[in-house]
């Protein structure tokens, strides 16, 4: 999910590196002339890459992207979930439509993608939380809280697996600021946020790589 940001087109290509047999990008976008031709950029004539639009917090465009990966590619191995939107502003001035926009992705979207899928036999179920959720960032409130849902989420859903009530390890990524990728904040802030807490950002060679290690990891949050 959110297969055409950012991060999600990092991760796509890393995984076709590694040879993966198939691979689904979502998003809100409809499937038009400039997409397909983006696409055709990235990956060329990639019959195994496909895109479709899907609203992940309707529980009906989940429905329909779970039937078309049933039809197009058969068992779904695993899911990544990088779906997600921020719209900063300080909580006396946000206004209450764009916190559930914020958390729509991170809250219902997450519980449909699980619905949906709760009786697949998946490997593994990836969450991209933010480091937000820990630390809390002015203006991200909304965005922090739905990031924490995240974290909880692989918990409960870790509790099911257990009682065989799911099928594939879930893991919560709290990813700090990416130097590529992601969302992107002005250079001012990036300078502040360097001098104020000493975190730089992370590369997007090592930030793949903390992706792969964290598939094998039998963790909730990573």
């Amino acid at each position: 999910t959110g297969g055409m940001g950012g991060l999600g087109l990092l991760v796509a290509k890393r995984l076709l590196e590694k040879e993966c047999r198939g691979l689904i990008l979502t998003g809100r976008s409809p499937s038009n002339h400039s997409l397909q031709s983006k696409l055709l950029q990235l990956y060329g004539d990639n019959k195994q890459v496909k895109y479709v639009a899907a609203d992940i917090s309707k529980r009906h465009d989940v429905i329909e992207l779970h039937s078309f990966c049933n039809r197009n590619f058969g068992q779904v191995d695993g899911i990544i979930h990088c779906a997600g939107l921020n719209k900063d502003s300080y909580l006396i001035k946000k206004e209450l439509a764009d916190f559930r926009q914020t958390l729509a992705p991170k809250i219902t979207g997450v519980l449909n993608l699980d619905w949906v899928w709760k009786d697949d036999n998946l490997q593994w179920f990836v969450l991209f939380s933010s480091s937000a959720a820990s630390l809390g960032n002015a203006g991200q409130g909304d965005y922090s809280a739905g990031n924490g849902f995240l974290n909880d989420f692989a918990i409960l859903r870790n509790a099911l697996l257990q009682q065989k009530l799911r099928q594939g390890h879930a893991i919560s990524i709290n990813w700090p600021y990416w130097s590529e990728g992601g969302m992107k904040i002005e250079e001012e802030m990036l300078k502040l946020m360097v001098s104020q807490t000493g975190l730089e950002p992370l590369s997007a060679q090592s930030g793949l790589d903390l992706f792969e290690q964290s598939l094998a990891m039998d963790m909730d949050q990573f």
